[in-house]
């Protein structure tokens, strides 16, 4: 997994990287503000930050971008929320970003979103297939131009609103999702890490799961819930 980490992008929720390490996810951080090329990998995660405050900096990097855009275009999986969609959009304020995401970015001068919320997933994708739910927040000074997107339903106190993008092999959304705050069993609570890893887990599933008594017959038991039940 590449993951983008500097100055610029710098929140992620650490138990987010520990059940991705215990899932067989071997990370490797990279710096879109002063890296050339994304690292050789399998999926693109990019988390949140400040990438406002940077976007000159990010921008003037134009072989990273590149990088981003060969990479997201040859169909290999990535994964990016709230600073992380702002730097595939478009554009933040004027200054050219990676243009992954059909919107620009606009800053405001006051919080647009803030909360705890639960999401849903509208369709299949990356995360597994369509009503895969999950917990986790918002917190932006920033506002889409553009159209929406509908890779979520959002439910955040008394609102109920469509949210993220979804794109062949990824998604993109505002929402800081957290993997461990799936509301479901804790048998399930695996899920997250499992289906957004996809193919990284594959070739390391009998390895890991070798140690792991009990594991494997709910492995099992979670992938012929979601046949029978979309979820």
């Amino acid at each position: 997994m590449a993951l983008a980490y500097d100055k610029a992008f710098s929140f992620y929720y650490n138990a987010n990287r520990l059940e991705l390490e215990s899932a067989g996810a071997k990370i490797m951080e990279f710096s879109p503000l002063s890296d050339a090329e994304v690292p050789e990998a399998d999926l693109l995660y990019i988390g949140g930050g400040y990438p406002e405050v940077y976007r000159y900096e990010l921008a003037a990097n134009s072989r990273m971008l590149a990088s981003i855009r060969r990479f997201i275009e040859s169909g290999k999986k990535f994964y990016a929320e709230c600073g992380g969609l702002m730097y595939l959009a478009e554009s933040i304020d004027d200054v050219r970003m990676a243009g992954i995401v059909p919107v620009q970015i606009e800053m405001t001068e006051r919080l647009v979103d803030f909360g705890y919320c639960e999401i849903r997933t509208n369709s299949d994708s990356i995360l597994g297939p369509r009503g895969i739910t999950a917990r986790g927040h918002q917190f932006h000074y920033s506002r889409l131009v553009g159209r929406s997107g509908s890779a979520y339903t959002v439910k955040q106190g008394q609102r109920d609103y469509p949210e993220g993008f979804i794109f062949p092999n990824g998604i993109v959304s505002y929402i800081h999702r957290h993997w461990t705050g799936v509301p479901r069993p804790t048998a399930y609570q695996v899920e997250a890490v499992l289906l957004v890893l996809h193919e990284i887990w594959r070739p390391t599933q009998r390895e890991y799961l070798s140690g792991m008594p009990g594991v494997a017959g709910r492995f099992a038991r979670f992938k012929s819930r979601c046949r029978n039940d979309g979820g």
